[in-house]
């Protein structure tokens, strides 16, 4: 059963566009602000730009979409936003300038101090010509003021294709501010998987060569980190790979990290996850696709789908499946915004253009953006 409402904000079923990637903010006037992805292809490497909305009604209606920021014509695109109310009382915006398709991609950072109204000029948080993947809805404040921005650094190769095994496997880590976003520095720790953290599927496709290969190989990645404050400048931070989720801890602010291990009885698809605190601070909530019960390796194995909720009450340590989010798993789910407050949650996502049910070469997860209002008490509700 789904909990709440949900519905399309933009319909791109049939059309062979994509928007998503969003992040919403809740201004200081009581009304929301969305930024997301606006693309005219369906590729990471399609023309795009980042625009926004805005909803006095809270997220039940929301105004005609209006460009933010457009990419340079030396670059491909904008994507993946993020929006963070800071605790100076200004606005922060990232979103990832990309320039070539797999070796020059760079978070940007700016603010506003009219709830979005005018922003600051745009400036690049690294002078390293790098891959540096940010995913949407991943900048955070801690208590102690610092930004942390979690990234994937996909480093140069011989043959710097996504395919790739030595490209692909990032280094996982974080861009810190400690003056509010006016300097960035990168983190002490950049952490990639290891084969010590190796994880063996519960189930894998035992008939297919190629998967029995890799299940001996432990070949896997780490990719699109995320990190939630858990207090007393602890961090807990999580990572997508082609079998688990990735989890680790930095008891400095970010700065240096444990090695990532696999979260046992979590598999999920080369899909990322969002975690952020539950709004009575009981814990964590985690958003994820949940592949429980089918094999690694098998065709539906990569299916985005069903899209799951996991709470923890330990910082991280450990987690309890409570409801699927979306349980309807003829579509796939991915790339998850959450807001969540006591009087009303709401997650944007992407949702397929094709059922999952359809052939691998005819799906595609990145289409359309759904918007998804709930109550928290829902989440644990039968």
């Amino acid at each position: 059963m789904t909990i709440g409402s949900h519905y399309l904000l933009e319909n791109n079923d049939d059309n062979g566009l994509r928007d998503g990637e969003g992040s919403v903010a809740r201004l200081a006037d009581g009304s929301l602000l969305m930024a997301y992805s606006h693309f005219l292809g369906p590729s990471d490497a399609s023309p795009a730009e980042l625009v926004i909305r805005r909803s006095i009604d809270n997220g039940q209606s929301w105004t005609d979409r209006q460009t933010l920021f457009q990419p340079p014509p030396e670059a491909l695109n904008i994507m993946s936003a993020s929006l963070l109310p800071l605790q100076d009382g200004h606005l922060a915006c990232i979103y990832l300038l990309k320039w070539t398709a797999s070796t020059h991609l760079i978070p940007y950072f700016c603010t506003s101090s009219d709830s979005g109204k005018t922003w600051s000029a745009p400036l690049p948080i690294t002078d390293e010509e790098g891959y540096f993947v940010v995913n949407n809805d991943r900048l955070i404040q801690m208590a102690s003021g610092r930004l942390v921005l979690p990234a994937a650094h996909h480093r140069r190769t011989a043959a710097t294709t996504r395919t790739n095994p030595d490209y692909s496997n990032a280094y996982c880590g974080c861009f810190l501010s400690d003056d509010g976003g006016a300097t960035w520095r990168k983190s002490r720790d950049w952490k990639r998987y290891q084969k010590a953290n190796w994880l063996e599927p519960a189930e894998w496709d035992r008939a297919q060569p190629a998967v029995a290969e890799k299940i001996q190989s432990q070949q896997n990645v780490l990719q699109e980190p995320g990190v939630v404050d858990v207090g007393h400048g602890r961090l807990f931070a999580w990572a997508r790979s082609q079998t688990h989720i990735y989890r680790s801890w930095s008891e400095d602010g970010g700065d240096t990290w444990q090695e990532f291990t696999a979260l046992p009885d979590f598999p999920v698809p080369c899909s990322p996850a969002s975690v952020k605190p539950l709004p009575d601070g009981s814990g964590l909530l985690m958003v994820y696709n949940d592949r429980q019960g089918v094999a690694f390796g098998a065709p539906e194995w990569k299916w985005r789908t069903p899209l799951a909720c996991a709470v923890s009450h330990d910082g991280g340590q450990t987690w309890r499946k409570i409801r699927d989010l979306e349980p309807d798993s003829s579509r796939n789910y991915c790339y998850t915004s959450l807001l969540l407050e006591p009087e009303q949650c709401l997650a944007t996502y992407y949702v397929s253009a094709e059922k999952a049910d359809a052939p691998q070469a005819g799906r595609r997860n990145l289409a359309s953006l759904r918007v998804h209002r709930f109550h928290a008490v829902e989440l644990f509700q039968k």
